[in-house]
C-alpha cells in the first residue's frame, strides 16, 4: 500500500481549506464572496472524498486461525511436535516463563506450543482460560513473523495492510467531518508510522485553527450549521 497518497491528500486539503476560507474578490459582494469561499470548500471536501479508501478486509486467515492451522497432520509431524513440546514444559520445569520459551523457541518449537496451547497450565488454571489461549497464539504468531517463518509473515503483511488502509479511512473521514479524533489518529500512527510523520502540521497550528473557524462560519452561514 502507498499511503503517501493519503498524507497527501490531507495535506492539500488542508491547503486547500485555507485558501478557500481567505479567496477574495473585490469586484464581488460581500454575499457573493461568502458564496464562493464556501463553493471552494466543498470542492476541497470533494477532491479529499475522492481520496478516501474503501474498507477492506485482509485476505486469507485471522491469527487464531493460521495458529490453530499449525497442528501436525503426519505422523513425522506429530512426533516433532511432541518432541519439542517436551523440550519446552522441561524449561517451564526449570523455572523459565513461557514468555522466555517462546521467545527463544525455534519454529518447530513454536509450531509444537501452538498445537498444545489448551493444555498449557496457564491456561488451565486461569479463569480466563479464552483470554489466555488468544494471547498465546498472539505471541506464538508474532515470533514465528520475528523467526521468520514466510507463511506467518505473509498473513501479518496481509492484516497489516488492511489495517493501514481502514486506519487511514477512518482519519480521512473524521478530517472530512471537522478533525480526525485522537483515536483516528493513533490508530493511523501505530499502522502507518511513516505515513502518520508525513501529517505533521506543528507548524501551521495557529492558521488551521482560524481555517476551521472560518469554515465552521461558512457552514453555519450556508448550510444552517452550527
Amino acid at each position: 500500500m502507498n499511503s503517501k497518497q493519503y498524507a497527501e491528500a490531507f495535506q492539500q486539503y488542508r491547503s486547500a481549506l485555507a485558501e478557500a476560507v481567505r479567496w477574495n474578490n473585490p469586484n464581488y459582494t460581500h454575499n457573493a464572496i461568502t458564496r464562493g469561499r464556501h463553493k471552494r470548500v466543498m470542492q476541497a471536501r470533494s477532491a479529499l472524498m475522492d481520496a478516501i479508501p474503501a474498507a477492506v478486509e485482509a485476505t486469507g486467515p485471522n491469527v487464531a486461525d493460521y495458529v490453530a492451522g499449525l497442528r501436525p497432520t503426519t505422523a513425522d509431524a506429530v512426533a516433532v511436535a511432541d518432541f519439542e513440546w517436551r523440550q519446552a514444559v522441561e524449561l517451564m520445569d526449570s523455572g523459565r516463563s513461557l514468555e522466555q520459551v517462546i521467545q527463544s523457541a525455534s519454529p518447530a518449537r513454536l509450531r509444537a506450543i501452538a498445537a498444545h496451547i489448551e493444555t498449557l497450565p496457564e491456561a488451565l488454571k486461569s479463569p480466563d482460560a479464552e483470554g489466555v489461549i488468544a494471547e498465546v497464539k498472539s505471541r506464538v504468531f508474532d515470533r514465528l513473523v520475528d523467526s521468520p517463518d514466510a507463511d506467518a509473515a505473509k498473513v501479518a503483511e496481509a492484516h497489516r495492510t488492511a489495517s493501514a488502509s481502514n486506519a487511514w479511512r477512518e482519519f480521512l473521514t473524521g478530517a472530512l467531518e471537522g478533525e480526525a479524533t485522537l483515536g483516528q489518529q493513533t490508530a493511523v500512527a501505530k499502522a502507518d508510522p511513516e505515513g502518520f510523520a508525513a501529517l505533521d502540521r506543528s507548524e501551521y497550528v495557529a492558521d488551521d485553527v482560524d481555517t476551521d473557524m472560518r469554515v465552521k462560519a461558512l457552514d453555519a452561514r450556508i448550510l444552517g450549521r452550527g
